[in-house]
This record gives structure tokens, sequence and C-alpha cells, in this order.
């Protein structure tokens, strides 16, 4: 860059490239210091160099005589003494220290315990080691991947390193509630390097303290228990429903998870429940108590690091999912209501209330005018009685622990320092409802729905409110999601309006927000129109989710997705203006949805400045692509060449081949959406493997996109539906016929990307098991993985049935050069996908509970898994549904095979 071109400081004689930082160095030259450190009050003007300041106030452990530990001695580098210390986090070592040197007695008594090696030192001053709330860590280095707020745990580390992790939050996963102890899975996802700083056992007996937000954590477990045989097998909840009869838990409610639900446990010593059930099927016999979770151990094996999802007690949505008829289906005007909630919530989030007394008076006033008495024009509920403060409150919450990380486009630093409209509030606690730990959950969603959507009414008709536009239809937004995904068939049927008028938005008023920001953007200009970005964006999404989830045909396309992505979620969940002002400057612009489309298709290349959320909107984008050409290569004219001599009309040649894998055109966009495909799942396996090996929701968009794209998901949907009775699947003998011989010649024929989408679907299965997120989409998923799974099983080629039923020796070249069997349900490595891909004929495709997916019993046993997994996901009302099809369509599959032979081989 030439002198010329070099911005000058007009202070002083130096120049720089960048215009931020020009303007960083400006105010170098100012006496405004907004940044004060909290034990001097010097100012400074930048927070980096405050960070810096603050680590000189922290008195090293070291001086107190405690020794350095391993890595930082053999190193001969500095260690703070902190427990992990700084040098050993930032490296992602394992940070051990010596014992004490006691005498011979001492030293005996503390071999005998191998868990004291991972305590701190009982000499080390109680500051030095308390536990921060690990929100999120983010590298200083531009483009490495970062670990979400949602992948939680509980490490030592002291205030001075504290104050240099960035707290970022990219909407990776929505809060799991993820077991601290070791689970049963046999893959270890990452080294020792990264899984010793996020190792909870390491941990778990460090004193409690406070994290940056204020919220207490309790990790303490008593030194019996850890020497415990419970150490070694992992501690794990009991199965739902099921206690220990010498134990005392106290259970929170399935909106209390992640690190406020381990402060609510209470753990007794010496009475640990043990689950020794897991998701492998044999993981219970290789389990012994004797394994360790080091190879030092001498075991031969240690304990997998792999951390697993809790189950919430949801025994009575189980009960439901096994009714025949489910209570909610409404026929005729069947009166609705709020149920009796027999106990009382307490909100432990650390956020404030959103819901006021004088918010909830105006809710409670108008439950009373549209559902509480006769108007005329709605029908009243059947009870009068409405949900407390409280509870309307927590459900609030519940909406902003789940929900908030899967759809982000409420700004709730906004939210939270100014009293959100009432109407916002019911809609967030509708949704929100849908998470409490109750009994009549599905009831009482329902219920918030309908109030929801008769307000909506009475404010656009009356329209004595001001509400502005983008915040009715963020309410419409919300309202739809329910409506839909509630598992109520008339709200459903009401719910194509509101989708309508959310299309109207995006392409009236969502326009408005695609020009670029300027330099000097005030923030609360900047966080107006990311809000109407994140809208628009959130619209065009669902519109596809419709598309793929209910057959409600997208309206948008791909190129009305030309307003910039959302930025990085670390910038946009930012709780002030000078945190922000900080990351703004260091922020690079976007790109559009389309532009970035283009950019992956053509370059291979994916931004590294993409957020999450920007990341699943990418994945749709794909689908909208692939349809695009699908709909140009089935018109007849699209294999027609013009001419400009008249011809006499070739019926035959004009209408060609219908089969999509048969022509070049297509497959070629199919297999460019494939490789894009595979360049973010490289991407989200980085965030696994800096994750400890907890998969964040991304995962799921990218098996479930395999999916769709290279099956026939529709047809194979509309068969099932009418194979299991479904008075919704109204198709003609010639139209069963014909989805029979395309999903058979999809099967044969397509046999290749067949077998890649079962893989995809399998370890679909795989991530709803361990890492849901409890998401509106995870239902109709599992449904369209499960009735993946049936149809290849059902439709594959008799050799492989032939070739996998065969009860003959393997021949010496199976035995030499590959594998002759492959479980769909568990990650693997790239290599041995691409070989069940090339081969699979030859290989038996197996799941746990199922078998060969091949065989006889296979596709109705795959049908069976897929309705337990529904059972975990029954958060949200369609699972229902959903349930009910697998259920009848497995007892189809299996009155089908009554008198012959249903051995599987497993």
């Amino acid at each position: 860059m030439t002198d010329r071109t070099r911005l000058s400081c007009p202070e002083c004689s130096r120049s720089f490239g960048r215009i931020e930082h020009l303007r960083r160095h400006v105010r170098s030259h100012g006496s405004d210091r907004p940044l004060k450190c909290s034990r001097c009050q010097k100012g400074f003007y930048r927070i980096d160099a405050l960070h810096r300041h603050e680590q000189s106030h922290v008195q090293s452990a070291l001086s107190k005589g405690i020794r350095a530990c391993l890595p930082c001695a053999a190193g001969r580098a500095k260690c703070s003494g902190t427990i992990p210390c700084s040098r050993c986090l930032s490296r992602s070592l394992t940070c051990q220290y010596p014992g004490p040197k006691h005498s011979p007695a001492e030293s005996v008594s503390a071999a005998s315990s191998p868990s004291q090696a991972l305590m701190p030192n009982p000499t080390m001053p109680a500051a030095t080691a308390a536990p921060v709330n690990m929100e999120g860590v983010e590298e200083n280095i531009a483009g490495e991947p970062t670990l979400s707020h949602t992948h939680q745990s509980s490490l030592a580390v002291s205030p001075s390193v504290a104050a240099n992790i960035v707290m970022s939050a990219p909407n990776q996963a929505p809060s799991p509630n993820y077991d601290l102890g070791f689970t049963g899975s046999a893959i270890n996802w990452v080294s020792m390097d990264y899984t010793d700083v996020f190792n909870p056992v390491s941990q778990s007996n460090t004193a409690s303290s406070a994290s940056a937000g204020g919220r207490a954590t309790d990790l303490r477990l008593p030194i019996e228990v850890l020497n415990s045989p419970s150490e070694q097998s992992g501690l794990a909840r009991t199965p739902s429903g099921s206690r220990a009869p010498d134990s005392t838990w106290s259970m929170s409610p399935p909106g209390q998870f992640g690190q406020r639900a381990s402060s609510r446990l209470n753990v007794h010593r010496q009475s640990i429940p043990l689950d020794f059930g897991s998701g492998s099927p044999t993981a219970a016999s290789q389990r012994s108590h004797s394994t360790g979770q080091y190879y030092l151990d001498g075991d031969g094996s240690r304990l997998p690091r792999v951390r697993k999802l809790k189950k919430s007690n949801q025994q009575q949505r189980i009960q439901d999912l096994l009714t025949p008829v489910s209570r909610l289906s409404r026929t005729g005007n069947q009166p609705l209501g709020f149920p009796m909630l027999g106990r009382n919530y307490e909100d432990e989030l650390n956020i404030p209330s959103l819901i006021d007394a004088q918010t909830y008076a105006v809710i409670f006033e108008r439950f009373q005018l549209t559902c509480g008495t006769p108007n005329g024009i709605f029908t009243p509920f059947q009870s009068t009685d409405f949900v407390s403060h409280e509870v309307l409150d927590h459900f609030v919450h519940l909406y902003l622990e789940f929900f908030q990380p899967i759809l982000p486009f409420l700004h709730l630093p906004t939210l939270t320092s100014s009293r959100p409209p009432w109407l916002l509030c019911l809609a967030m606690a509708a949704i929100g409802s849908h998470y409490a730990d109750i009994d009549c959950v599905d009831r009482c969603a329902v219920a918030f729905h309908e109030l929801v959507r008769r307000c909506m009414i009475v404010t656009e008709e009356c329209q004595q409110e001001n509400f502005d536009n983008i915040l009715i239809v963020q309410i419409k937004l919300l309202s739809a999601i329910g409506m839909l995904y509630c598992g109520d068939e008339k709200l459903a049927s009401m719910a194509p309006k509101y989708h309508q008028d959310l299309v109207s938005f995006c392409r009236r008023s969502w326009l408005q927000a695609a020009a670029p920001f300027e330099q000097f953007t005030p923030w609360e200009t900047w966080q107006a129109v990311e809000t109407r970005r994140r809208t628009g964006y959130c619209i065009w999404l669902l519109d596809c989710m419709f598309d793929v989830h209910f057959g409600l045909k997208s309206i948008l396309a791909l190129e009305d997705a030309v307003v910039p992505l959302p930025c990085q979620e670390l910038l946009w969940e930012a709780d002030s203006s000078r945190v922000w002002e900080q990351l703004w400057e260091c922020a690079s612009e976007v790109p559009s949805l389309l532009t970035a489309c283009q950019s992956l298709y053509v370059e291979k290349r994916l931004q590294w400045t993409m957020g999450e959320f920007s990341r699943i909107l990418l994945i749709h984008a794909l689908f909208h692509r692939t349809w695009e050409v699908e709909t140009y290569v089935r018109q007849p004219l699209s294999r027609w060449t013009p001419t400009a001599q008249p011809h006499s009309h070739d019926r035959q040649l004009i209408q060609g081949s219908s089969w999509l894998p048969s022509i070049p055109t297509y497959t070629k966009w199919r297999n460019a959406a494939c490789d894009c495909l595979d360049i973010l799942h490289w991407s989200a396996n980085s965030f696994i493997g800096a994750a400890s090996g907890i998969e964040h929701p991304t995962v799921l968009h990218l098996h479930l996109s395999r999916v769709i794209l290279l099956t026939p998901f529709r047809t194979i949907v509309n068969l099932a539906c009418f194979t299991a009775g479904e008075p919704s699947a109204l198709c003609s003998e010639a139209a069963v016929s014909r989805h029979r011989r395309q999903i058979e010649r999809w099967a044969t024929e397509d046999q290749h990307k067949a077998r890649l989408a079962m893989i995809h679907a399998g370890v679909l299965f795989w991530h709803v098991r361990r890492y849901s997120a409890m998401g509106f989409y995870e239902p109709p998923s599992v449904f369209l993985a499960s009735l993946a799974l049936w149809a290849y099983g059902t439709f594959a080629s008799p050799a492989v049935r032939t070739a996998s039923g065969s009860d003959s020796p393997p021949t010496e070249s199976d035995l030499s050069e590959h594998p002759t069997s492959m479980y769909l349900d568990r990650p693997a490595d790239d290599e041995l996908v691409q070989l069940f891909v090339r081969r699979g004929n030859h290989m038996r495709a197996k799941i746990a509970g199922v078998g060969h997916l091949c065989s006889k019993d296979g596709p109705a046993r795959v049908l069976v898994e897929g309705s337990k997994l529904l059972e975990e996901v029954a958060s949200w009302g369609w699972a229902r549904e959903a349930y009910r099809v697998l259920v009848k369509l497995a007892e189809v599959c299996r009155a089908q095979q009554d008198g012959g032979d249903r051995s599987v081989d497993i």
C-alpha cells in the first residue's frame, strides 16, 4: 500500500491502512478512558489492555509454596497455580499437579486414592480454585473455532484467566442438559488434549462460585464418591420414572438443565444411583467396575470421553403418545382450557423477570375478554382458570433458554433492558410452554396458541395497540410455528394464513435491511436493522421447512435472499453498546445468502465469519437451488433444443425421461450440492472436536439434508401414509403403484446415493438419542429419516437381501480386504462411509435395536425404533401424529409377514 492511500492521524505523524485501526489510535490521544480496572480504577481505552492490566493484580498461587503443574515444569514455563493453569488452558493441555510431599504413610494413603490427583491442592487458596461457568471459549486468532455457551463445563479458572476469556455464544446448541459422567459410547471423538479440559470428573470436586453472570454452580462431590465404582462407571441418572431406593435426588424440570440442573442436584455420599444403560446395545457387557478413565489404570481400555444428553422425565408425554386417539385431537367445537398446574415454578435463570405485574394484568384481561366469557366471536374456554404470574414468567424463560438459540431473531439485551410488549411475551410463553415439565403440557400449549391467535385477531381488527410492524411479524412467526407443530388439527389448518402474511413481509419490507451499514452506525440503529434481517431470514427458513415437513409449497426462492446474512452470534449478543463497539470494529461485512451460496458452489469455500444460524440457512439454500434445477429439468421444453425450422410435435422426444437421476444436468447439480454439504460438515466437525464431542444442532440439519436431497422423500411419505391407512393420504391404486415403482427404482438404480442417504439417516438417530435440542424440527426429521430407512429396507434389491441373509462363511477376500457389516447409526470414518456407498450391497447395514436393515423384519423394526425416538422429542405435539403413522405402518409390515420366517440376523 502506498503512502498516498494510507490514512494519517490528525494528531501525530502515524499512518494506518485501515480505518478501524485509525479510529482506535485516535482514541489514545484523548483523555477519555471509559474502561476502568475494578481494583485500582485505572482507566483504559482498549479492553485487551485492561485485561492484561488486571492480571498484574492477581497473586500467583506459586508464591505461597504451590509447585508448578507438570506441563509447565516440563516446559520450564511460568505457572499461574490455578486449576487448570492459564498456560494449560490456552494450550489445551492436561493440567496436573504433583502430589504434596508428605510422610510415607500419607503418601501410601494418597496412592490408594487415584482421584486425589485430580483434586485441588488442599493448601491452595480458595480464590485460585474457584470454578467459572465457561459460557464460551474463543481463541484470540481469527478463524479458530469457538465453543458455544451451551457447551458448558465447570472449570477451575482464576479470575485473571477468566478475564481473558471472550464470552462468545455462537448459536450451536440450545443449552442441552448434558450428563456430567462418562457414557457407554465406544467412540473417542477427540484427543486427550481436548477432553481433559472438559473432563467433568477431574473438576467435580472444585469449590463452588458464581460465574460472571452471577449464576452459582455447585459441582462438589465427596471424595468417597469419586473413589467409589460410580466414578468409574459414570455418574448418570436412573431411567425416567425410576429411583434408586437409597438415593435422594432433586429432579429438575426439562427447562432447568446444563449448569442450573447441576446446581439443583443433591447427591448424598455413598448413594449414587447408576444407569448402566447406554446408546450402544453391548455397552452394558463391555463396561466394568474396574475400568478407569486413563490407560494408565491398567485395565486394557479406558472409559470413552463422550458426554451424553440427559433425558428429562417425560413419562406422561410417552403415555400420550401410546394413546391410540389423542386427547388433544379436537373434533367439532370441543372447548379448550388451561389445566390446573399443581406446582409452582421458581425461576432460577440468571435473567431479570420479563413480565411485570402490569404486563401480566393486561394478558389476564385479554384472556378474560377473548376466552373467559361469551362474546359472540370466540367460543369460551372450558375453564376460566389462567396460569399464574410466576408460571407465565417461567414459560418465557423456557423460551429464552430453549427456543431463542434455535431461531435467534429477538435481541435479548433490548428485551431485558426494557419492558417488552405484552403480546410478544404471550407468544414467547406459548412457545416456552412446550418445554415445561408438566403432565398436561400439550393441552396447555394448545390453549396458549389459541389465546395468541385470538389476541392477534382482536389487535389487528381494533388497531388500538401501537405495535410496530416488525413486532407483529415476529409474533405471527412464533404463532405459525406453534400452530403447525403443536399437533392440533384446527390450529394447523389456520396457520397458512400467517404463512402468507410472513411471506408478504419478506417481499415488501425485508429489502429495507439490504443496505450495508455505515462506518459510524449507532448501536440502536444497528440492532433494529439486524433484527429485521434476522426476522426475514427466519421466515425464509421456515418457508423452506414447511415445504419439507408438511408439503406446504415454498413461496420464497433463493433469489429473494439478497439481504446480508445475520452477523456472528458474538456481535448479536453483546449486552452493551461499549462491548458492541469493541466487536464492531473487528467485524467484517457479511454477504447475502445468494452470494454465499454462489461462492460455496463455485469456489468451494465457506466464509469463516459466518455464524451457525447462517450456516443452517446455507444448508437450506442448497435445497432451493436443487429444487430449482429439478423444476427446470422436469419441464418438457427443457429437453428441446430451439431451432428456426418448424418440426412435427414429437411427444416422446419432448417428454423424455422423468427419472431425475438419469438426467445428467440434475445429477451434476445434486453432486455439487453434496460437495457443498461436505464442506459444511467438515467445518461442523471442528466445532464438535472443540466441544469435546458434543454435536450442535447444525449437525442434525446436515444429516437431514442428505435425506432430503438423495431420496424421493415426498413419494416415500405419501406411500407410507397410504399404507398406514391415514385418511389424509388420498391416493388411487394407480398412484400407489407408481410410487412403489419409483421407490424401488431409487433403491436399486440410484443405489449409491440411496446408501449415502441411509448412512446420514442412521446417524441422525445417533444425534437425536444423545444431543437432542428439543427443537420443533426434530420430530419431522426423525419421521423422515425413519421412513427413508423403511423404504430402503423394503425395496432394496433382492441381491442385497440374499447376501445379507446368507449364513455361508465369509470368503478370504472378504476377510482380508473389506468389512462385511456397518452400523448406520454410529459415526464412522470417511473411508468406511465411502466403502459402504460403493459396495454396500455386499455389506450388512445394521442399526442398534433393529439388526440388519434389509432383513425380513428390518423395515418393521426400524419403524419401531423411530417411534421410540419420537417419544424422546415429544415436546411438540406433532410428534404424536408421526408416532401414529410409524406404529400403524409397522403393524402393517408385520401383518404382511405373518406365517413366514421372521428371524432377524443381528
